[in-house]
């Protein structure tokens, strides 16, 4: 189960515009070709999608050395959206990124959203969240372009939302 969300163009634009500030920052640039300018605006757009979802603020703050602080909605979510739009998909965080959530007392839920890329990011689907402690519990690691990353099935999850 989860909920789709219809993304309006100026909502689509917003994301893309967010997305592109962040790719542009001097700490993301340093990280060469593992920065990516398509994942910078998906991410947005999931966190625009979610946002419009709950009614709440999206946080659009970019932060020199990081991005946004770990916080994607009012509510304490950090929002992961990914481009998959078979089965089985997954949360993953790196392990940098989650040495600072633990720290960060603010942040509560990992969300998992998900966008066809086919279809230029108008449809997102929300499918649920899991919180940072059950995060913590039940995460499994996998090495990619030799960073290790934090990963959470999405069978594994607290709470999916309806459609």
């Amino acid at each position: 189960m989860s909920k789709i969300i219809n993304l309006t163009v100026e909502e689509i634009g917003l994301g893309a515009r967010a997305g592109l500030k962040q790719f542009n920052k001097k700490f993301y640039r340093s990280k060469g070709s593992k920065n990516r300018l398509e994942n910078h605006v998906t991410g947005k757009l999931g966190e625009i999608a979610y946002c419009k979802f709950t009614g709440h603020k999206i946080n659009l703050e970019h932060y020199e050395h990081c991005g946004d602080g770990g916080i994607d909605a009012e509510d304490g979510s950090q929002i992961k959206t990914v481009m998959w739009t078979g089965p089985n998909k997954q949360i993953k965080i790196s392990k940098n990124d989650h040495d600072a959530a633990l720290k960060n007392n603010s942040l509560k839920n990992y969300v998992l959203a998900a966008m066809d890329p086919s279809n230029g990011g108008e449809i997102i689907e929300i499918i649920g969240y899991i919180s940072k402690e059950n995060f913590n519990k039940k995460y499994h690691t996998e090495e990619k372009w030799g960073d290790g990353l934090l990963v959470v099935d999405e069978d594994q999850l607290d709470f999916y939302y309806e459609k």
